[in-house]
């Protein structure tokens, strides 16, 4: 059995064999790749990722979780948790969602597991997450689950998209564990206080 997380709606698990046609169109999608780097726009570097994420699931101890994200049987997009090679205490998360299945909260709800998951099981200190500064949807996901934008004042946000390659600026946004942690208390006590169960 592969790797896998739940939530109430998705299961995200490990590429498979037949994933290979949904990764082509997360990256290659008009709609899609204009919020991609431009090497990333390429069959070359899809087969290279795709490839990569089937292999990747057989490291010991395992660094990279490339998931598809599925619900009620259909694979409707992909995310990632990928943690640094130099700080292995801290990882980027990331997530692309088919433009079918866009405005459902499919990414919020993937994103908020792996967070857990990162936190929780493989106790990470800091989760990342970075985008072009137009990309409005990924941004409000990033805020959503709660990452705050770090270090993207003045002219930070555009040397990041140089250093990538790209005319264009790129924001990062980040969450500690400590915050993390303080938000579920917070989320708890606001439910006890309203009488949810």
């Amino acid at each position: 059995m592969g790797f896998s997380l739940h939530t109430e709606r998705l299961t995200l698990r490990d590429y498979e064999a037949h994933d290979y046609g949904l990764v082509h169109e997360l990256f290659l999608h008009p709609a899609m790749s204009v919020h991609h780097l431009s090497d990333q726009a390429s069959a070359d570097y899809v087969s290279e990722h795709f490839q990569f994420g089937r292999e990747q699931t057989r490291w010991h101890p395992r660094a990279v979780y490339d998931l598809a994200i599925v619900a009620a049987g259909e694979a409707l997009g992909v995310c990632g948790l990928k943690q640094d090679f130099w700080q292995r205490e801290s990882a980027s998360l990331n997530w692309h969602i088919c433009p079918a299945h866009w405005q459902h909260g499919y990414a919020t709800e993937a994103a908020t597991r792996l967070l857990e998951f990162g936190f929780a099981e493989l106790n990470l200190s800091v989760i990342t997450a970075s985008a072009f500064a137009d990309n409005a949807a990924s941004l409000r996901v990033m805020e959503k689950i709660g990452l705050r934008a770090a270090h993207n004042a003045g002219t930070a946000a555009w040397w990041r998209g140089l250093i990538v390659g790209e005319a264009r600026p790129v924001v990062r946004y980040a969450l500690t564990k400590e915050e993390w942690l303080a938000s579920r208390v917070y989320a708890a006590a606001s439910h006890f206080v309203a009488g949810g169960v």
